[in-house]
């Protein structure tokens, strides 16, 4: 497997921009909430990755992460038909995530 390890990274990516894509399909649909679980399953996938990879893995998770947060999160919220209800929602995501990261200079 050590041969595929610079290939992983890239599929990475590419699975990340993929749920991106379905995030801007789901928000122009009006599917709010399935653009949430989307956007909860692209940042587990950045946890996921750092404690069971690599170190290029791990480098490639921490860069996905703020590059989701940025273009999902402003998305979502610059959403047609956002209330107060989707943006507890996306508070509380975020909030998970943050409770759920580890903290690597701890």
């Amino acid at each position: 497997m050590d041969h595929l390890e610079g290939v992983f990274p890239v599929s990475e990516r590419r699975a990340c921009q993929v749920l991106e894509w379905r995030i801007e399909i789901q928000l122009a649909s009006g599917q709010i909430d399935a653009a949430l679980d989307d956007l909860a399953l692209a940042l587990r996938m950045t946890r996921d990755l750092r404690p069971r990879g690599s170190s290029l893995r791990q480098i490639t998770s921490s860069s996905l992460e703020p590059e989701i947060l940025r273009t999902m999160r402003l998305r979502l919220l610059a959403a047609d038909g956002l209330q107060t209800a989707h943006a507890d929602r996306l508070l509380a995501v975020l909030a998970d995530h943050r409770r759920a990261s580890i903290d690597w200079l701890a």
